[in-house]
């Protein structure tokens, strides 16, 4: 079973029962719920979701708006809207402004092309995932390089390729008798023998 979840939200018994037997078939560990309140609090509640499936024309809270309360409550869920060829121009309008991820057209052509979207969005949202947990590891080894740098006794000095100073630590700074040179030209910053080294 797919331990990632979907929650497809549809006013119309029919649809919903269509959709949610579809993807459980595929083995998706799939919630449904007929309204936006009722889907929010599901979000609220449960654990989490990583696709929402949602009809966007339906009564009390349309698809829209619960697009828009559901990324408050969770950024990274991604929001599959269903709509009719009538409202089309409102579901791109979604995905372009308000973050939706794609948007697929009932009647179904097919309940593949229905599978096929969930998944690319359940592979969207893993690449997201996988950059923030990349991001994280690489701010943390920056800090710790950064707090190596600071500690060491040596006087460590770096460029980048046009001569712009990028890291002085405090041992540099203190040989060369100032209190900030990083952002200033090696050229200007430095010492004759120093800025030739740098350069």
């Amino acid at each position: 079973m797919n331990k990632e979840r979907i929650i497809v939200v549809d006013d119309d018994p029919d649809v919903l029962f269509m959709i949610v037997g579809s993807l459980r078939q595929k083995g998706y560990d799939v919630e449904e719920a007929t309204n936006g309140l009722e889907a929010i609090e599901k979000l609220r509640t449960q654990e989490q979701f990583s696709v929402m499936l949602t009809d966007l024309m339906m009564p009390g809270m349309n698809g829209l708006t619960l697009l828009r309360e559901t990324h408050k409550l969770d950024e990274l869920l991604e929001v599959v809207m269903v709509t009719a060829v009538g409202t089309l121009e409102t579901a791109i309008a979604a995905l372009r402004e308000d973050g939706a991820f794609d948007y697929i057209l009932k009647p179904f052509e097919s309940l593949n092309q229905l599978a096929v979207v969930v998944e690319r969005a359940l592979a969207h949202r893993r690449l997201v995932l996988e950059q923030r947990v990349l991001q994280s590891r690489i701010q943390s080894e920056a800090e710790w390089l950064r707090a190596l740098i600071s500690n060491t006794g040596d006087a460590i000095l770096a460029a980048d390729v046009n001569g712009t100073l990028t890291i002085a630590n405090p041992a540099a700074l203190r040989l060369l008798k100032t209190d900030n040179i990083v952002g200033k030209s090696a050229q200007d910053g430095l010492p004759m023998t120093l800025s030739k080294i740098i350069n």
